[in-house]
Parts: C-alpha cells; structure tokens; sequence
C-alpha cells in the first residue's frame, strides 16, 4: 500500500465569528489543487480510496483533486485528521 499525503490548498483568513473550521479555499487555494492534480494525472497516479479530513478547505481540496486528476475513488471524511494531516490517498 502506498500513502500519499496533500496538505489543503491557500484558505481565507479567519473571519470574526468564524470557526477555524469553516475557512474555504481562497482563489488562489483553488488552483493549487488544480495544479497538484495535473501533476498526479500527469504521473499516472491513482488512488483506491481518498480519506479527508471535514474542515472545509480539506473537503474543497479533496473533491478539486479527485475531480481534476480523473479519480472515480470512493471519499470518507475522518475526524480524526482535522488536526493532522488533510488529505490521505491510498493506492
């Protein structure tokens, strides 16, 4: 098995009033993905399964990743990686 680890792209600033968990992509953030994910599907890297942390820019990263990169792999959200590490692949 192999583990690939992708940490969040850019996030907007946390806002008064906002939980640190609700902080999205920012523009910016948005093509970071987009441009790891070209890099995946570039190198013929799949995945079996991506796991998640539920922060929001986590969520936002995964999906652009998995939707950029072509991957039709199953997706879990995991507590447990909100302090951690945000995005886990497995292949």
């Amino acid at each position: 098995m192999k583990l690939i680890f992708l940490r969040h792209g850019e996030a907007e600033r946390k806002q008064p009033g906002m939980s640190d968990s609700q902080r999205r992509l920012t523009p910016a953030g948005r093509k970071e993905c987009e441009k790891a994910a070209r890099f995946l599907k570039e190198k013929q890297i799949t995945a079996d399964t991506v796991i998640s942390s539920p922060l929001a820019r986590a969520r936002e990263t995964s999906r652009t990743v998995m939707e950029c990169a072509g991957w039709k792999c199953p997706l879990v959200f995991e507590d447990d990686l909100a302090d951690q590490f945000s995005i886990v692949v497995l292949k």
